[in-house]
């Protein structure tokens, strides 16, 4: 199996299943995103899932919208970021200043140093 799709429980039994495969998290309508689309994202930054893309046509799933497009064009560089991530599974590799943020650390290919 290369990948795992459907209707994720993301913070539960389904996040862990995607520890060394590509996750998709479907994205049924923009409603989803709403009313917070960063809490949206970062969710699934978090937890190393891919959100379900907007597509024309689609009849059961995200549909395109000037609204929609901006949101996933503005997290796009971050979820690109995670193309081949592998989780870092050492306790308490990362964590945030004061303990201000939820934090999980990833390997992923080629050189991500801040430019």
């Amino acid at each position: 199996m290369d990948q795992l799709s459907g209707h994720a429980d993301l913070g539960g039994r389904d996040g862990g299943l995607a520890l060394r495969k590509t996750a998709l998290g479907w994205t049924s309508q923009e409603a989803d995103l709403r009313p917070d689309p960063d809490a949206f994202f970062q969710r699934y930054l978090y937890l190393g899932v891919f959100p379900m893309a907007p597509f024309p046509g689609n009849d059961h799933s995200l549909l395109p919208s000037a609204w929609v497009d901006r949101q996933y064009l503005d997290y796009g560089p971050l979820l690109d970021a995670l193309r081949g991530k592998k989780w870092v599974l050492r306790p308490h590799a990362v964590e945030a200043v004061n303990h201000a943020a939820k934090v999980n650390l990833f390997q992923v290919p080629g050189d991500m140093r801040c430019r």
